[in-house]
């Protein structure tokens, strides 16, 4: 079982790194291509910690005691959300690139003021997300500590599954969020009429400032 587990973070890692943009001449075209193909990547690391906790929840559930079931039920929730989640991820990402570049099309101003309108209700998201992360952890403190208290091996179980993944999706979260804000760096600073940024925008993604007249 240890070298099923060590197999899988090692192939999520091999085939993440092999997720990388193509290069492109126009820097505005060469960061969306770096952004899905990093939200490929993300969607590969969020299908392989979902693999990882499948599994982890099979085995765990397997096992005749109390403890071990309880996280394993735990697990086994949590790897069928970031299965999925990670599937349409990666998916998606090369339908999501060439939307994208066709409303650049269109014109470059309008799709600055859209994407980064975008963008911004992602990052407010991933605040709701991480608000709910940082719950369930606490709910599984809490409920690992009514279950030692009461003598409830499967509660203490879930209370010790919610917090290992409360954990892992902070960090998957975290990753998104990196390059969720490298991305609207980049397209807070493309080429266009200088106008005033609006509240959603202005100390958002406009951390360097480098406007053109």
């Amino acid at each position: 079982m240890r070298t099923l587990f060590l197999f899988i973070i090692s192939f999520s890692i091999f085939f993440a790194s092999t997720l990388t943009a193509e290069v492109s001449k126009d820097p505005l075209s060469a960061s969306i291509d770096e952004y899905y193909a990093s939200e490929r990547s993300h969607g590969a690391w969020y299908m392989g910690g979902g693999a990882f906790s499948l599994v982890s929840g099979i085995s765990l559930s397997s096992n005749s005691g109390d403890y071990q079931k309880g996280m394993g039920t735990v697990f086994l929730g949590a790897g069928l959300y970031q299965g999925i989640s990670g599937y349409f991820m990666y998916s998606d990402a090369p339908k999501k690139a060439a939307e994208t570049k066709n409303k650049v099309a269109a014109g470059r101003k309008k799709f600055k003021e859209e994407e980064l309108d975008r963008l911004y209700n992602i990052r407010q998201s991933f605040g709701i997300h991480k608000s709910v992360e940082l719950g369930a952890i606490g709910l599984g403190l809490l409920a690992n500590y009514m279950g030692s208290q009461q003598d409830n091996q499967r509660l203490s179980g879930m209370g010790a599954g919610l917090v290992a993944q409360g954990l892992i999706m902070v960090l998957l979260d975290a990753i998104g969020e990196r390059r969720l804000d490298k991305y609207g760096d980049a397209i807070y600073n493309i080429q266009v009429t200088y106008r005033n940024p609006t509240p959603s925008m202005e100390g958002l993604y406009g951390l360097s400032y480098s406007f053109r007249f």
